[in-house]
């Protein structure tokens, strides 16, 4: 049975290129390839994908997330920080955009 396994993006171009081995997200390794007609898709018919690289790559899409999220949540620290020092300066405040 043949198992689709996940690897980073330009690893995987550079494979298909020089026809090297990388590492999937499992840890394993592997030579990517393509099959005839199948529009850059990698899988095989009827070929599952790795557990162990599904669930990882899935925590890495939770991550991305949170960063996300982390990054908005600064960028609004930083605004209330910079509304506070100037309402300290006497600074006239601006109507503070909805958030």
């Amino acid at each position: 049975m043949t198992v689709n396994h996940y690897a980073p993006r330009r690893a995987i171009d550079t494979a298909l290129i020089s026809g090297e081995t990388i590492r999937a997200l499992c840890g394993e390794r592997f030579v990517p390839s393509l099959r005839v007609g199948s529009g850059g898709k990698a899988d095989a018919p009827g070929a599952v994908i790795c557990a162990e690289c599904e669930g990882l790559h899935d925590l890495m899409g939770d991550l991305k997330d949170l960063r996300d999220e982390r990054d908005i949540l600064n960028r609004r620290i930083s605004d209330a920080e910079r509304l506070l020092a100037d309402a300290r300066r006497g600074k006239r405040l601006e109507k503070p955009a909805l958030i």
